[in-house]
């Protein structure tokens, strides 16, 4: 989960780039415009522009929203579903206790050295 985790990171990034590409272009679209008709444009000359940017940002939202529902689902970050305050090593052990990786390590393998064989 933790690759899709970060290939969804990387369609984001694009998507932000692309944002900032679109705004770019509706900014100089704007501009271009203001030349052509004068010191004023009118409301739709300057959604004309930045249509594509307004509508794609949507799409960036919904991805953003998305990749936080994968990084819960994944376990990224310090604060994971059910299991605060655990390492990633710790959260894959038995141990059930808060802690840092090494105590959690070590307390699996005292648990694993006391059980009856």
């Amino acid at each position: 989960m933790r690759t899709v985790y970060w290939i969804w990171s990387m369609v984001v990034l694009v998507m932000v780039v692309l944002q900032i590409g679109f705004a770019g272009y509706g900014a100089f679209y704007a501009a271009h415009k203001l030349e052509d008709e004068g010191s004023s444009i009118t409301d739709k000359t300057f959604q004309d522009g930045f249509g594509l940017h307004a509508g794609f940002g949507y799409l960036v939202i919904l991805a953003g929203l998305v990749l936080m529902i994968i990084g819960l689902i994944a376990g990224i970050g310090k604060w994971r579903l059910g299991k605060q305050g655990c390492s990633s090593a710790c959260s894959s052990c038995s141990c059930g206790s808060p802690g840092s990786a090494s105590s959690c390590r070590s307390r699996s393998a005292s648990s694993i050295r006391s059980m009856p064989s």
